[in-house]
């Protein structure tokens, strides 16, 4: 697998085969995309298993059109394509979120040395291809290009899948916390963040 730059746009060579060459390109995402993006999210409530523990992501609850929407809008939210369809997609969002500031981070940054990375999926045709770690990798990118100090992210306790992929990809642990939300009560939160720069 392998990274391009084409025309302005980051290209992900996923696949070599001598009948076809198969490319993918990550975009900010523009209001007009938010139909297919939800649409994606709906299907991947829908046929990945077990993904109420792995995401709490419930339709009408979690991710929301209203949620998504506020993303685009500051520019925070990318989609990965392949052609005309969604192969993931994600939010990057600026600063601290008041959820994240009693967190015990092992970086101190200020808000606008943090970035959180939030509400990462993968489209049930495309589980299993490497393409959360390709937008893993983007969202470290852009950090970096935007002088962020550090990207954190949240994992529900029993999103087996995310405990293991985001340190493989150079994530540390850094704190557990409680929270209630989205219709949960005292559910587990394991912290991550990867440090950009010293």
């Amino acid at each position: 697998m392998g990274v391009s730059l084409e025309a302005g746009r980051t290209v992900f060579v996923v696949r070599e085969t001598a009948e076809r060459r198969l490319t993918m390109h990550i975009q900010k995402a523009t209001a007009a995309d938010l139909p297919k993006a939800m649409q994606c999210y709906e299907e991947i409530i829908d046929k990945t298993p077990g993904i109420e523990h792995l995401a709490m992501w419930r339709k009408g609850q979690h991710p929301t059109e209203e949620t998504i929407l506020s993303y685009i809008n500051k520019g925070e939210f990318y989609i990965l394509w392949d052609h005309e369809t969604i192969a993931g997609m994600m939010a990057l969002a600026n600063g601290i979120s008041e959820t994240y500031r009693t967190v015990n981070w092992i970086t101190k940054a200020t808000d606008t040395e943090a970035a959180e990375l939030h509400v990462l999926g993968v489209s049930p045709d495309y589980q299993g291809k490497g393409i959360a770690r390709q937008l893993i990798h983007k969202a470290l990118c852009l950090c970096k290009e935007n002088g962020k100090k550090v990207l954190r992210l949240d994992v529900i306790g029993t999103n087996t899948v995310a405990k293991k992929l985001y340190p493989s990809q150079g994530f540390v642990f850094c704190d557990t916390g409680h929270l209630s939300i989205r219709g949960y009560e005292d559910m587990e939160f394991l912290f991550y963040e990867q440090r950009l720069s010293k």
